[in-house]
């Protein structure tokens, strides 16, 4: 959401990756998401997110960050805004910048293998 500009193909990513990650059902997944839309309408930054989520193993977080690259890169284009946010919450979990950038060279390796 962080250009303002919600492409039903991140939704799409937003939902399978949410699936993949905690394991959850397509319904499940559609009710957490609706959730923390509305979260989000009163969110006042990235902190009170990301404090919770310190918790995760390393590994877990930086699989998080890979797939806010692939929602953010669903559509075929970083936006700029997209990419600010993802780095933030990257600096906010800890995550090696080296790691950021490897996550984010997967996912358009892997849209380009895709084609």
């Amino acid at each position: 959401m962080a250009d303002h500009n919600i492409d039903e193909r991140e939704k799409a990513t937003k939902k399978a990756r949410i699936c993949q990650l905690l394991s959850l059902e397509a319904a499940q997944a559609e009710s957490l998401l609706e959730q923390a839309r509305q979260h989000s309408e009163h969110a006042t930054s990235l902190y009170e997110y990301t404090d919770k989520l310190r918790d995760l193993d390393p590994q877990t977080r930086i699989l998080l960050i890979e797939a806010m690259w692939s929602v953010a890169y669903a559509d075929d284009n970083i936006d700029p805004l997209e990419e600010a946010v993802i780095r933030k919450t990257a600096e906010l979990l800890y995550v090696d910048h080296a790691d950021f950038i490897r996550a984010k060279l997967t996912v358009i390796d892997n849209d380009e293998r895709d084609e």
